[in-house]
């Protein structure tokens, strides 16, 4: 019995090859992108998790303006740390502020 739906399956496949190049292109693409999607959400939830307290931890960015696009940008200014350190200073243990050299 299961040889006959094996050698029917065959005979098909061989007969229409265009359908069937479609048919395994489109699985194969499908099950690429699922697995693309898939670690790309491992990826963003992992992220950053090393650390003991990681859900306390903050990234400020700055918008800026330049030939009417806005641009954002992780790096600020020193003055901010200490306007933070200064206004939030009982929310924040450490303030660490990044600059455009790393």
């Amino acid at each position: 019995m299961l040889k006959n739906y094996l050698t029917t399956a065959l005979r098909s496949l061989r007969h229409n090859k265009l359908y069937t190049a479609l048919n395994i292109v489109g699985l194969a693409s499908g099950i690429a992108v699922a697995l693309l999607i898939g670690l790309w959400l491992f990826d963003e939830i992992s992220y950053n998790t090393y650390h003991q307290d990681y859900k306390r931890i903050a990234l400020v960015q700055k918008n800026r303006t330049s030939n009417g696009t806005i641009n954002t940008d992780p790096s600020n200014c020193i003055p901010l740390a200490v306007a933070i350190r200064e206004n939030y200073g009982n929310y924040f243990e450490q303030v660490v502020v990044s600059s455009y050299g790393g």
